[in-house]
């Protein structure tokens, strides 16, 4: 059901979620609308369920007038399906305009190695000041060895990263 603070507007902004095992999964949709600094504009939580083999519109969203007064420019909405024990299986990010037209602010990355064992590295990648879009994670002659090596952050958002140093 659509969260009831988003209540003025026109058409809803519909967030999908698809399941393509043999079981049903629950989970929380978490999400939140965003300035590119961070500053939360709205944000809310969907406790759902998805059938084995299932695609579903499980969030309809029209937009605020808290949301709506933010510039297309400068507004993002952030979401992460969270299945188990806090653990994210799935997120997107939308966004109503072109790249080249947000003023952009150096998110500031910082990047920390955490724990080194059999034969893994851990690495916390984060975005203290500002959200940092396309992060790419390499390491030289390989592409298959990060966990995640392609997302986006949120400004003060982190990514936990497992790097496989083996392969």
């Amino acid at each position: 059901r659509a969260d009831d603070r988003f209540s003025q507007g026109d058409e809803p902004l519909t967030v999908y979620l698809s399941n393509d095992t043999r079981s049903e999964v629950a989970g929380e949709l978490r999400w939140k609308f965003t300035d590119l600094v961070g500053r939360e504009i709205e944000s809310g939580v969907l406790e759902t369920v998805i059938g084995p083999n299932q695609s579903a519109a499980v969030l309809p969203l029209v937009l605020s007038g808290k949301v709506e007064s933010v510039s297309e420019q400068n507004r993002f909405l952030w979401c992460e399906f969270i299945h188990g024990k806090d653990s994210v299986c799935s997120d997107a990010l939308f966004f109503w305009s072109k790249p080249k037209h947000w003023n952009l602010v150096n998110p500031g990355l910082e990047c920390a190695v955490l724990d080194v064992s059999q034969g893994h590295a851990f690495i916390e990648v984060s975005a203290p000041r500002a959200c940092a879009f396309w992060i790419k994670m390499e390491w030289p002659e390989t592409r298959d060895r990060f966990s995640d090596n392609f997302f986006h952050l949120s400004a003060g958002g982190s990514k936990r990263v497992r790097l496989n140093l083996t392969s």
